[in-house]
């Protein structure tokens, strides 16, 4: 049985204890402040978003169990109260591509062809090994879509291979 709690909202709706006639309230969950929980995710030493989610899924027992006033959906209760993304929370400090600021597609290129650099594979090691500058993206095409990539050969200024006939 679903029970549309929107349509009576302004009716006089308590909770779904109430209705059923079993005087039970919604249990509201209290969670700890946001900086006391960032602290105790981060002794933990979680590295990416598949760790969160296995840790709160109890997937990792070497790393306990989620106590259960530190939120799965962490951005949700903490939006504006502190919430800076999953690498901050973490302690990581990564920045989701979407929230970074990248160079202009110009001075991107620019800079990348400075690099004399002649196959993606060189790009993607650069990258990998953290020697680019953070406002370089991983992957230029993405991030330069409609705004003047063509290919690599062009980004990073390089003749490409002729195919073999």
């Amino acid at each position: 049985m679903v029970i549309e709690t929107q349509e009576y909202r302004n009716k006089g709706w308590i909770s779904i204890g109430d209705f059923l006639g079993t005087g039970r309230l919604p249990r509201i969950r209290q969670y700890r402040k946001f900086n006391e929980a960032r602290s105790f995710i981060q002794k933990l030493g979680l590295k990416n978003q598949h760790e969160w989610n296995q840790y709160c899924a109890g997937k990792s027992p070497e790393k306990g169990h989620k106590p259960n006033n530190i939120p799965g959906n962490p951005y949700r209760v903490y939006k504006n109260k502190g919430w800076k993304g999953l690498g901050d929370w973490l302690g990581t400090g990564r920045v989701a591509n979407r929230n970074k600021d990248f160079k202009s597609f110009k001075e991107a290129r620019k800079f990348a062809r400075k690099l004399k650099l002649t196959s993606l594979r060189q790009y993607r090691e650069l990258y990998s090994s953290n020697k680019l500058p953070i406002d370089m993206p991983s992957n230029p095409h993405n991030t330069y879509k409609n705004k003047g990539f063509i290919n690599y050969a062009d980004f990073l200024g390089y003749e490409p291979r002729q195919k073999k006939k």
